[in-house]
């Protein structure tokens, strides 16, 4: 029976070996006709080293949101992070904004692979998101936006 347990926790092992070296290989991301590839991440969510040439995590899932949301007629967007704080005090750091036709300040949090929302991330954002007259206020440089909604941006 002991034996078992070994042979059996053996296989585990290996098992494990093969899908975290697996997801660390299919976590590449690469841009089509430009040859960029991103920082891989292992099984566990970590960074995987560099091996030199890699473009910062998140990078080529951002440019594609951004370059889709441009493409809309009237919109506009802003790249780069935005501090913005809600009625609470918490501070939220946002991907981007973007403009609608209506002159609206909609936060844009940019999620590629399989990134998600920390806690306090979607607790900004359902604070914001749950009625229409909430507002976030923009911080330091951006002091002076005002942000009316957040949404998650997934681009394929």
């Amino acid at each position: 029976m002991k034996r078992h347990l070994n042979i059996l926790g053996l296989l585990l092992g290996l098992l494990l070996v093969a899908m975290v070296s697996h997801a660390a290989i299919a976590d590449w991301r690469i841009a089509p006709n430009r040859g960029l590839v991103e920082q891989p991440r292992d099984a566990l969510g970590r960074f995987a080293s560099k091996t030199g040439g890699e473009a910062a995590p998140g990078s080529l899932a951002e440019k594609a949101a951004w370059d889709a949301i441009e493409a809309k007629p009237g919109w506009q967007v802003t790249r780069g992070r935005v501090y913005a704080t809600d009625a609470t005090g918490q501070i939220r750091v946002c991907d981007g904004y973007a403009t609608t036709p209506g002159g609206r300040i909609v936060g844009l949090e940019v999620k590629g692979g399989t990134g998600r929302f920390t806690a306090a991330q979607r607790a900004f954002d359902t604070r914001l998101n749950v009625d229409r007259l909430n507002e976030a206020g923009g911080i330091g440089r951006h002091e002076g936006l005002i942000i009316r909604r957040a949404v998650e941006v997934r681009p394929r």
